[in-house]
């Protein structure tokens, strides 16, 4: 454990203040997946920042495309119990964690095990041709707690001294070795609450705790990356307010979610029965002129309509 080490997270980690400021800057995981359409989503539990270069190698050796890579932040504490997941096409992989639980650490043979572990999991992947899937996770290790002594001596901590749980954490005084948020009171440093543990550990509030890689990819051929170009026709530039239903034509047909943006109000277009479709209720208010963007991705076109309010008013004379 480094002077370096100790001195970047005394600065990062200081106190509640300047952990959340670097926290917050990242986006949470579920803001990547709500923002686009997968056909498979992989939980891998456990799956850490550090691994990201190596799981991009290893799916580019299975002829996937990478189309992007982001470091996204997870919630307090960062367990699974908090951060579960819940969508369609999800597959939960569980193997290494379970690795890491049901082992102590010994450098460097759990390293070397830890990257056959990963290949492992990256091997049995399998997408269909001309899908899409991501790669989330639900919190990272630190190895790094390891090597410090225990700041404090709560018996009641969880997860080897990460945090406690406690309907009376409010009672808990200010301290420069944890948070409070909630019902939960969260190691902030590379320092254990109670023992000093033996194994990779996760719960607390360090980068390598919080923050988890998310991976795009898929398995269309011919795929460039950033060749998003799509041709879009909007059916009805004019509604009732009434009636606010718009759709549009779009092709080819995209592999990702389609949104329709107006008055600074982002809105799902769901598919149509007929092909190349997207339909959506807006609900604008007052009748007038207003931009719509439609967007994919990050492709998107601008269009103007027109919201008629459906009343004529009538000659008096």
């Amino acid at each position: 454990y480094t002077e370096e080490i100790k001195s970047k997270i005394n600065s990062l980690n200081k106190n509640e203040e300047s952990f959340y400021k670097w926290y917050y800057s990242f986006n949470e995981v579920s803001k990547f997946i709500n923002k686009e359409k997968f056909d498979y989503i992989f939980w891998i539990d456990a799956f850490g920042v550090e691994w990201m270069s190596l799981v991009e190698l290893l799916l580019s050796n299975k002829k996937y495309n990478i189309e992007n890579k982001y470091i996204a932040r997870v919630d307090l504490p960062s367990t699974t119990e908090v951060n579960r997941y819940n969508y369609e096409n999800l597959k939960y992989i569980q193997d290494f964690d379970k690795f890491i639980h049901n082992n102590i650490y010994s450098y460097p043979k759990t390293i070397i095990n830890e990257i056959e572990k990963i290949k492992e999991i990256i091997e049995k992947l399998v997408i269909q041709k001309g899908k899409r899937a991501i790669i989330i996770s639900d919190h990272g290790l630190s190895a790094l707690v390891r090597l410090n002594e225990s700041s404090k001596n709560f018996k009641q901590a969880e997860h080897e001294g990460r945090y406690i749980h406690s309907e009376t954490a409010s009672s808990f005084q200010s301290d420069e070795n944890y948070i409070l948020k909630d019902n939960y009171v969260i190691s902030l440093k590379h320092t254990s609450l109670s023992l000093k543990p033996l194994r990779e550990v996760h719960g607390g509030c360090t980068p390598e705790e919080v923050l988890v890689p998310v991976i795009i990819f898929n398995s269309i051929s011919d795929y460039k990356k950033n060749q998003d170009i799509y041709n879009i026709i909007l059916i009805n530039e004019e509604v009732n307010i009434k009636n606010q239903l718009i759709t549009a034509e779009i092709s080819p047909k995209p592999n990702k979610r389609v949104f329709a943006v107006i008055n600074g109000k982002r809105i799902e277009m769901e598919e149509n029965d007929k092909n190349n479709q997207y339909s959506t209720n807006l609900d604008i208010k007052k009748s007038g002129k207003y931009t719509l963007e439609v967007k994919i991705g990050d492709f998107s076109k601008k269009f103007s309509i027109n919201i008629k309010s459906g009343i004529k008013e009538e000659e008096l004379f």
